[in-house]
């Protein structure tokens, strides 16, 4: 379950340079570093990344309220990341809900960073959630996302029984929409969404040899079939999104 990556681009020289004042240059190697800025046209943020053999040594976002250091993705590198441009607030001017994912070197293991932005009354909301490789990586599933919306596969299954083994990289794990709404991002339920995932967390539950494995499956696939009817799922679910607030920030 991948999205595509979206072209980057550029921010003005004055805004480039600026940024470049906040890198680490005492202990950087000449020539072994690269520098990407990301941003989204039309949008007053952007995302500078200082890296070297592919891998971060610093981040920082910009937003017209400041600059803010953003650590957790150091030692991880880029891998994917989706961009939708709603218009949730009632004015000319798009917002924005941006995913971009992260991976440690060995990406078995990573981070989503989320980024929100509000046009009319401008705030911004910055936050983090923990990713792995999970059995989604590997099945091919077409979701039709509506505007405003992004999917969260988190790095592992809630913790529906005592005792559910886990194959690292080969399990299926809960998926949350994340939405944005006037008040800001969060955990929103799509329910045509959730009956696509019932209907592959079924038939691969009916392919699992595991029985406590399956058993899970099968509380995982009634948890997205509650939700394909617009309800909330169960308890461990709920408690088992991991969504850590960084940043929130407004601005005139």
């Amino acid at each position: 379950m991948s999205f595509l990556l979206s072209p980057k681009k550029s921010l003005s020289l004055l805004l480039l340079f600026s940024l470049l004042f906040l890198l680490p240059w005492g202990n950087r190697a000449e020539g072994s570093s690269n520098i990407r800025v990301l941003s989204v046209s039309g949008q007053p943020i952007a995302l500078l990344l200082d890296e070297r053999d592919g891998l971060i040594r610093a981040a920082y976002l910009r937003c017209p309220a400041g600059t803010e250091e953003l650590p957790s993705l150091k030692g991880h590198r880029l891998v994917r990341e989706y961009r939708s441009q709603p218009y949730i607030d009632s004015d000319w001017k798009p917002d924005l809900l941006w995913q971009l994912s992260f991976a440690q070197d060995d990406a078995k293991k990573g981070v989503d960073l989320w980024i929100a932005h509000l046009s009319r009354r401008p705030r911004l909301w910055v936050a983090e959630s923990p990713t792995a490789a999970t059995l989604w990586d590997s099945l091919y599933i077409k979701v039709d996302l509506p505007p405003g919306r992004a999917l969260y596969v988190s790095p592992a299954l809630p913790p529906y029984h005592d005792e559910a083994p886990t194959r690292e990289g080969r399990t299926l794990s809960f998926v949350y929409t994340i939405g944005l709404t006037p008040d800001g991002p969060g955990f929103t339920i799509v329910p045509a969404i959730y009956r696509q995932l019932q209907e592959v967390t079924l038939l691969v539950a009916q392919a699992e040899g595991d029985e406590a494995l399956r058993k899970s499956y099968d509380s995982l696939a009634k948890d997205f079939g509650t939700m394909s009817k617009g309800h909330h799922p169960s308890a461990e679910a709920l408690s088992s999104f991991t969504w850590k607030k960084l940043y929130y920030r407004e601005w005139p």
